[in-house]
């Protein structure tokens, strides 16, 4: 992934790029066979406060982490949970910043953690699209490392999951054996995200697009930075998902991210046909194999409240 200059070094070679989501619409000609509400936020009753959800979903959630270079653990990517909140956050610290001596990764990790803070702090509020458009953008003004991210942070509002991205980390909703939703992708052009800053100015945090999509008790949501989906196609996540639901002992939202996170990291480490090699040589290069890079996963489990009937706004606000 790049903030300029080449792209010769293989770990930050290319990024997954679908043309058809952003190849006309970067250029002022949105591609008008994909409905707006993929690119703006989904309206729907109570956004402007007339009529809010007074029942919400459940998310059973759990991570995992798998840095590119075993020497630095922690590696460029961030993100948080908050149970309490519903909320789920990921970002991927831009790689190319490691060859001016910045690390990206302490970028990434202060939004991500300013970003449960902000959400935690939201006390009762609404997780709607602008609410969380303003939460990352307090979180950006919190921050003081140096470099740039994609960012995705997410929240259950009512039967609604919805969501502000800028770049190339994103989600995807897993239901039975199909993807119900995926988030798009963001790209100035190839190997080129959407990606925020505030020491170093990455791209205006307006161009970020607030997102929404229903949500069914049984979903799967698969959160995760462009470690994973440019090394798995989508069939290989869905079923990995569920095989991993199938399994009594394994089934939980830790056990399908830890699994998903060793698939990716096996895919490019084995040299296996991935998204990253079918989009590399779709741009011109002939590249063979998956992308070398740190991966990070969020899943979470959707649920009912255990409660029985309906239950009103969770009055608390109870990462990384």
């Amino acid at each position: 992934m790049r903030i300029g200059g080449t792209d010769k070094d293989p770990e930050d070679a290319f990024d997954f790029w679908d043309a058809k989501w952003f190849g006309s619409a970067i250029n002022g000609k949105p591609d008008e066979s994909f409905s707006s509400s993929s690119f703006t936020e989904v309206e729907t009753a109570g956004e402007s406060g007339t009529a809010a959800p007074r029942w919400r979903l459940k998310l059973d959630m759990g991570s995992a982490s798998r840095p590119k270079k075993r020497r630095k653990p922690l590696g460029e990517d961030a993100h948080f949970v908050s149970e309490a909140r519903n909320a789920f956050g990921v970002a991927d610290g831009v790689g190319c910043w490691s060859k001016s001596g910045v690390d990206a990764g302490k970028f990434a990790r202060q939004l991500m953690s300013s970003c449960k803070e902000e959400l935690e702090r939201a006390g009762s509020c609404r997780a709607t699209g602008s609410v969380l458009r303003r939460i990352l953008k307090k979180a950006l003004r919190k921050t003081t490392a140096r470099g740039t991210s994609t960012a995705c942070i997410g929240a259950v509002d009512g039967q609604l999951l919805r969501a502000v991205n800028i770049g190339d980390s994103g989600f995807m909703v897993v239901r039975g054996d199909a993807v119900a939703y995926r988030s798009p992708s963001q790209q100035h052009s190839f190997n080129f995200p959407f990606q925020i800053g505030r020491v170093d100015e990455g791209t205006p945090l307006k161009r970020a697009v607030e997102l929404a999509t229903e949500l069914v008790p049984g979903d799967v949501i698969v959160a995760a930075s462009d470690g994973l989906f440019d090394n798995l196609f989508e069939e290989e996540i869905v079923e990995l998902v569920a095989r991993k639901r199938a399994d009594v002992f394994g089934g939980t939202a830790e056990e399908m991210a830890r699994a998903l996170a060793a698939a990716a990291e096996d895919a490019y480490r084995k040299g296996k046909e991935t998204p990253f090699g079918v989009a590399s040589r779709a741009a011109g290069s002939p590249w063979i194999g998956g992308k070398t890079d740190d991966i990070t996963v969020v899943v979470a489990k959707v649920r009912t409240p255990k409660a029985s009937g309906l239950i009103l706004f969770s009055q608390g606000a109870h990462r990384h």
